[in-house]
């Protein structure tokens, strides 16, 4: 494959210039278009203080020392106490909003009930870490639109690790439209987002473009040693400055189209590996992407996307840096005018062994334990560990 000679693939027709859905900080599809501002009214309108249920008896504190919540009102969270991690079981649609200096972690949630889901959100808090949280069951898109809706203000800071969340259809359940992590427009801070397996959401993997244009606050994030596949839109979409995708993994391998389809449509299953979208230098390091030609609905494995009047940047370049890409990928770039993708060594020998110290949780469970190990590794890849020491030490020289 010679990285310089790419394919331009057009957009499909529900990405068209004026994303459809989920603009706003409201955590619901915002057919109108409204900006971060705008919609954080009605963002409040959920910011009612719950109780938790525990064994059946109403505490007023959370499960750890700073844990606090907001849900709808029809809404409920039954607790359960391990020695490991709690159990949050939920019966409807529920949102968990963060608190500064917050840390919640070693959360196994339970949202396989019908029409369950839980959405973890900040609102512009800082200081906040999620950490080892497992989600069990698909999760509904109903009131809700993504898993994680984060933001930090100007100078603020969030972090998301060690965290296992799948929207496929499986075990009964259908596939979700729900997305993955979603950056608030709102976000003027940095968020890192570390050691995720994200797979199968209806919306991206991680939305993390929307602070780049109309009403955004260009907000950073770098997301390093995750693991995301099959995600409908794209694994990894970023789109302000200073963003990054480092040592990660992305795969759209669905041939039978388990994922989830995009909001709004029938059957859309379109994925993307990398997206980098409004502003120049949108990079992504030494990262492995693997799109099969079987997968369903495969696009680009790496794209770049501009949007006249409303990207704030003045072009949009998607920088890949060191990173590799099967060679029967069907698609290897995609862009839009004034959008462009460069190569600096590009290699075609996909591996998981990008992703650095310890892998990502392959389970709910592993991820609540705070455990995580190497996921599987690609086709065409050596499942023998001794393989990827021998790599190792190769690249040290």
């Amino acid at each position: 494959m010679d990285p310089y000679q790419c394919m331009v693939h057009s957009d499909q027709p529900n990405e068209s210039g004026k994303e459809p859905i989920n603009q706003a900080d409201s955590g619901k599809g915002d057919p109108t278009g409204a900006t971060g501002e705008e919609a954080d009214g009605e963002a409040d309108l959920l910011d009612r203080r719950s109780v938790l249920t525990m064994a059946g008896a109403t505490a007023v504190a959370g499960i750890t020392s700073a844990v606090t919540a907001a849900e709808p009102a029809a809404a409920e969270r039954d607790v359960s106490s391990g020695e490991e991690y709690d159990v949050w079981t939920i019966s409807g649609q529920e949102v968990y909003d963060l608190s500064d200096g917050e840390v919640l972690e070693n959360v196994l949630v339970d949202q396989t009930a019908d029409g369950a889901s839980l959405m973890i959100r900040s609102q512009n808090r800082t200081g906040w870490e999620v950490r080892n949280v497992g989600f069990v069951g698909s999760g509904i898109a109903d009131e809700h639109a993504f898993q994680f809706q984060v933001s930090a203000p100007s100078g603020g800071h969030g972090l998301i690790e060690n965290v296992w969340a799948n929207g496929k259809a499986r075990d009964d359940q259908d596939s979700t439209e729900l997305g993955g992590i979603y950056i608030r427009a709102s976000h003027a801070g940095h968020i890192d987002i570390r050691h995720t397996y994200i797979e199968g959401f209806g919306n991206n993997g991680v939305y993390g473009s929307a602070v780049g244009k109309d009403g955004g606050n260009d907000g950073s994030v770098t997301l390093e040693n995750c693991y995301h596949r099959d995600n409908t839109a794209s694994q990894f979409r970023i789109g302000s400055p200073d963003s990054v995708v480092r040592n990660c993994v992305a795969v759209i391998d669905d041939p039978d189209g388990d994922r989830g389809v995009y909001p709004g449509s029938s059957n859309n299953h379109n994925a993307r590996g990398f997206w980098g979208k409004h502003y120049r230098d949108q990079r992504i390091e030494n990262t492995s992407v693997y799109v099969s030609p079987d997968d369903i609905n495969p696009d680009g494995a790496f794209e770049a996307r501009y949007i006249e009047d409303r990207s704030h940047g003045e072009e949009a370049i998607a920088n890949v840096q060191d990173c590799q890409v099967n060679a029967d990928a069907p698609i290897l770039t995609g862009t839009t005018s004034n959008a462009e993708v460069d190569f600096t060594n590009l290699g075609e020998s996909p591996t998981v062994d990008v992703i650095q110290n310890g892998g990502v949780p392959t389970t709910p469970e592993m991820a609540a334990r705070g455990d995580r190990e190497m996921p599987p590794a690609l086709p065409g890849e050596s499942d023998d560990p001794s393989d990827g020491l021998i790599r190792y030490y190769q690249q040290l020289g």
